[in-house]
């Protein structure tokens, strides 16, 4: 499981409420140094699905887990404007727990006071087979698909509620129909979130509201 908190103030608009994603001239590298995305600037507000876009290696989800707080090669800046943000990536870590715990994750409940809450997102999901099972301490990784595993990484989103939700090909081992039903569910539970996402499937990509070709800003 990967969540990411974010402290950034929030940047001062005058005219509107402020965004919820504010980057100015930001240059991404890898480890080694490597230069990948150079001079980018965007603004992003609650309740936008942005796509970001490119081709395979440009540095798509580097971006993402940047602004995650999950990669720290980077100059320039952004600023997120809330410290509730959810990262998922493709391959959701589910370390052996109880069901419940997994899917309350980052909170510890110490008591089973939102089991129904809990129940009713796995039904959302499309795991309410799962309800009787939400105590039972297990390896999940290796019980649940691939599919099944991103379907709790999904209800993790509808429990957390973030007011931003970074998805990294969060349903790329779901048939397209599967995933758009899934995301559709994000949609409509989660209207005020800015979602950010990145996926290769078409359905899922007219999904998104907004995209943005990072082709524009790569180093050649």
């Amino acid at each position: 499981m990967t969540s990411s908190l974010n402290t950034q103030k929030q940047p001062e608009n005058s005219n509107s409420a402020p965004p919820l994603l504010a980057i100015r001239a930001l240059n991404l590298h890898t480890a080694e140094g490597r230069p990948l995305l150079s001079g980018l600037n965007l603004q992003a507000a609650a309740c936008q699905w942005l796509l970001l876009d490119g081709p395979s290696g440009i540095g798509k989800t580097t971006l993402m887990r940047t602004l995650a707080g999950l990669w720290p090669y980077y100059c320039g800046s952004f600023m997120l404007g809330s410290r509730r943000s959810l990262f998922l990536p493709q391959r959701p870590y589910l370390p052996q727990d109880t069901l419940y715990k997994l899917i309350c994750y980052p909170d510890a409940p110490q008591d089973s006071s939102r089991e129904s809450t809990v129940a009713d997102a796995l039904e959302k999901v499309s795991l309410g087979r799962l309800k009787e099972h939400l105590h039972r301490d297990d390896a999940w990784y290796k019980t649940l698909s691939g599919g099944e595993q991103q379907r709790v990484s999904i209800a993790r989103a509808l429990i957390a509620r973030p007011d931003i939700l970074f998805l990294d090909e969060a349903t790329n081992q779901l048939d397209d129909a599967s995933a758009t039903a899934l995301l559709s569910v994000l949609k409509t539970e989660l209207p005020d979130t800015l979602v950010i996402g990145i996926s290769h499937q078409p359905p899922v990509k007219a999904l998104f509201d907004r995209r943005e070709d990072l082709a524009t800003f790569a180093e050649n």
